[in-house]
């Protein structure tokens, strides 16, 4: 059997060294592109998701319950459009003549009489 040359153990340690630095070199370096992360996926901000409602807009209602002629007799003053009463029935019928859409209504405190002023403006 021949002895190897140091020609044959140079070029095999060279051979050698070559191959495992470039496998270890190329397994050091991560892969970026893997998976992707918040960055890539994000939408840009100039994105804008918006819901459109093809049956046009909505309309909210509110209905609201005001029972300003429920305060016992005599305790309450009225003015209904500027003019004043006494009574709660007589307001009451006055009121429903008109009309039913309040415009404004304030209730005030009671004076010293305990008898409160009820101001309601309608059309």
């Amino acid at each position: 059997m021949q002895t190897p040359t140091l020609t044959h153990v140079l070029f095999l340690s060279l051979l050698a060294t070559a191959l495992c630095s470039s496998y270890s070199f190329g397994q050091s370096q991560p892969n970026q592109d893997r998976f992707p992360t918040y960055d890539h996926i994000k939408p840009s901000p100039n994105e804008i998701y918006d819901h459109v409602n093809h049956d046009g807009p909505i309309t909210r209602q509110a209905k609201v319950v005001l029972n300003l002629f429920s305060y016992p007799e005599g305790t309450v003053t009225y003015k209904l459009n500027g003019q004043i009463y006494e009574s709660t029935e007589q307001a009451r019928k006055a009121f429903l003549q008109k009309g039913r859409q309040i415009e404004r209504y304030t209730i005030g405190k009671p004076d010293a009489n305990g008898k409160r002023l009820i101001e309601i403006t309608y059309r």
